[in-house]
């Protein structure tokens, strides 16, 4: 009896993990933006108001991006930190980009 249980339970959670949407992340605004130069580098401070309208939270790992400012190329930066976006909030995350 219990194995049944154990696998009717099993196939639920895979079907219903199968039908979930991943929706995009919504940049809504950026705050406290802030240019320090530091050991010869630049740091851009600035909070991102994200709404993540999934219900699972998102990492964002460290890593590089090219950074283009109104059609300006500025180069490479790297994300130093990781930042967890949490699922069905809307909040301010502070992000340091580094170049």
């Amino acid at each position: 009896m219990q194995k049944i249980f154990f696998i009717a339970a099993l196939f639920f959670t895979i079907s219903s993990n199968a039908e979930q949407e991943f929706k995009d992340l919504e940049f809504l605004a950026m705050e406290n933006f802030s240019v320090e130069k530091k050991e010869g580098m630049v740091h851009v401070g600035f909070d991102y108001v994200i709404n993540n309208p999934n219900w699972f939270s998102i990492v964002i790992l460290p890593s590089s991006l090219f950074l283009k400012i109104a059609d300006t190329d500025c180069g490479w930066v790297k994300v130093q930190e990781k930042i967890k976006v949490k699922g069905k909030k809307t909040a301010g995350y502070h992000f340091v980009l580094v170049g």
